[in-house]
C-alpha cells in the first residue's frame, strides 16, 4: 500500500511538472519593467530576479486551468475503464475531483511563492542626499508615471487570478428580485461578498487596500455611507441661546 501511495505521488508530480513545461514556452518572464510598463521603474527599484511566466495570471487563464482539467478528465476516463472491468470501489483520493483540487493547490503554492519571491528581492534605491528624497517621493505620487502605482496595479491584478466571481444567471437573478422588490437600492449594497480565490491569503491585504475585496471593505464603507453621531450645530447654538436667556 505505501509504494502504490509513493508510486501515486511521483507520477503526480511528473504530471504536474510536465504540465507547467508544456505551457512555460508560451508564456514569457515577467521582469519589473514588465510590471511596470511606461514608467522609469529604476529610478526607484533595483532588482535581478523575474516571475516565471507560467505563473501569471496568463498562463492559468490561457493554459494551466484547461490542463489542470485535462488531467483530470484523463484520470475519470481511466477509472471508468478500470470498473467497467471490475467490481472495485475507487477511493476518493485518487477521484479525478481529488486530482484537480491537488494539483490547482499545488499550482497555486508554487504561484505565490514565485510572486513574494520577487516582491521580496526588490531593493529601493538609496538616497544620498535630501534633493533624491524629494524626487523619489515625487515619482512616487505621480499618478501618471509612478512606477510604485503601477507596480500595485499588476500585483492586484494578477492577485485576482482564479477568483470565482458571481455567475452571470445569479447575477440577472438578484437584479430581476430587487426590481420586484420596488425597494430603493442603498448606495452601498451591504450583501456584496466579493469574489473569493486561491490568493486570497498572499494577495489579499493589497486587494483590500486598493478596494478589490467588497466584503472586507464593507465595515468600512458602511461608517462613510451612515451619517456620524456629531451634534448638531445649529441645536447647539439654539440650546447655548436659550440658557443665555434664562440668566438673564
Amino acid at each position: 500500500m505505501l509504494l502504490q501511495q509513493i508510486g501515486r505521488r511521483n507520477a503526480e508530480s511528473t504530471l504536474y511538472e510536465n504540465m507547467l513545461k508544456s505551457v512555460r514556452r508560451n508564456f514569457a518572464d515577467v521582469s519589473l519593467e514588465d510590471m511596470t510598463s511606461g514608467t522609469d521603474a529604476r529610478r526607484l527599484f533595483s532588482t535581478d530576479e523575474v516571475v516565471p511566466g507560467m505563473f501569471t495570471r496568463q498562463a492559468w487563464e490561457g493554459g494551466i486551468q484547461q490542463a489542470i482539467e485535462k488531467a483530470a478528465n484523463s484520470r475519470r476516463e481511466e477509472i471508468d475503464w478500470v470498473l467497467s472491468d471490475s467490481q472495485q470501489s475507487v477511493s476518493g483520493e485518487i477521484s479525478p475531483e481529488a486530482l484537480k483540487a491537488r494539483l490547482t493547490e499545488r499550482y497555486f503554492t508554487d504561484f505565490a511563492g514565485s510572486w513574494l519571491n520577487f516582491l521580496n528581492s526588490l531593493r529601493l534605491n538609496p538616497a544620498s542626499n535630501i534633493a533624491d528624497v524629494t524626487d523619489q517621493l515625487t515619482l512616487m505620487s505621480d499618478v501618471r508615471q509612478s512606477p510604485l502605482i503601477a507596480l500595485m496595479n499588476t500585483l492586484a491584478w494578477q492577485g485576482e487570478t482564479g477568483q470565482k466571481a458571481e455567475k452571470f444567471s445569479e447575477s440577472i437573478i438578484k437584479s430581476a428580485k430587487e426590481l420586484v422588490s420596488n425597494k430603493d437600492k442603498p448606495v452601498i449594497d451591504q450583501t456584496v461578498a466579493g469574489p473569493q480565490g486561491p490568493l486570497d491569503d498572499t494577495f489579499g491585504p493589497l486587494l483590500t487596500m486598493m478596494g478589490k475585496k467588497q466584503s472586507q471593505q464593507r465595515d468600512v464603507c458602511r461608517q462613510f455611507a451612515e451619517p456620524a453621531n456629531v451634534p448638531d450645530p445649529h441645536h447647539s447654538r439654539a440650546a447655548a441661546l436659550a440658557a443665555g436667556s434664562q440668566r438673564v
